[in-house]
């Protein structure tokens, strides 16, 4: 459920316009700390919509064309905490 909210931009679903994520809007804007942090906070805002997992910590990074949100999460009840990937490429962005 998560890797289907980071793959969608907000808007762009019917009945629920804020599903999704704004991290599209800012894949071509230079990646200083106002964008890595504005890029972050929108990845916690999607995390903490599912009540399943919590999130341990976070950073963003680019790399060559891809901007990737690494994350530690627990997931409930077992108390399991496994590290997640995401990554945005530059390349496919135009699409949305």
């Amino acid at each position: 459920d998560i890797i289907n909210h980071f793959n969608t931009p907000v808007g762009s679903r019917l009945m629920m316009p804020t599903f999704g994520t704004h991290i599209f809007k800012y894949l071509f804007d230079p990646f200083d700390d106002y964008t890595k942090n504005t890029i972050i906070s929108d990845a916690v805002r999607v995390v903490k919509t599912d009540p399943r997992v919590d999130l341990v910590s976070i950073d963003a990074f680019q790399q060559e064309q891809s901007l990737i949100i690494t994350m530690d999460l627990n997931f409930k009840p077992e108390s399991v905490t496994q590290n997640m990937f995401v990554t945005f490429s530059l390349k496919d962005a135009g699409s949305f």
